[in-house]
């Protein structure tokens, strides 16, 4: 969603999808209709609104030359805005927002 605009940027017919395994410690991201698109996030640490994230098998590096990693920083229960932890602290995406059913 493009929150200046209220615009919805990806349809929910084809909105990725995030599924927190069992035991809370893997994200798995697949996409609608997208058949072989898989990425799989190992949490490593986990605060009230956010969590903390590497890609499995992460192949970016960051200018320090450690692997990406990221933050899920949510402002609800229906959205978060991503931040690679080597972006400044105020250095956020665009807003995700949850798609209904």
């Amino acid at each position: 969603m493009n929150t200046d605009t209220g615009e919805v940027v990806q349809s929910c017919d084809i909105a990725q999808q995030f599924r927190v395994s069992a035991d809370r410690r893997r994200v798995e991201l697949t996409e609608r209709g997208v058949k072989d698109f898989r990425a799989t996030y190992d949490v490593i640490k986990t605060k009230a609104d956010r969590i903390f994230m590497k890609i499995e098998n992460e192949d970016r590096l960051t200018e320090s030359g450690k692997p990406v990693t990221w933050w899920a920083m949510f402002e609800g229960p229906n959205q978060f805005r991503w931040r690679r932890d080597d972006w400044p602290m105020d250095g956020r995406t665009g807003a995700w927002q949850r798609c209904g059913g």
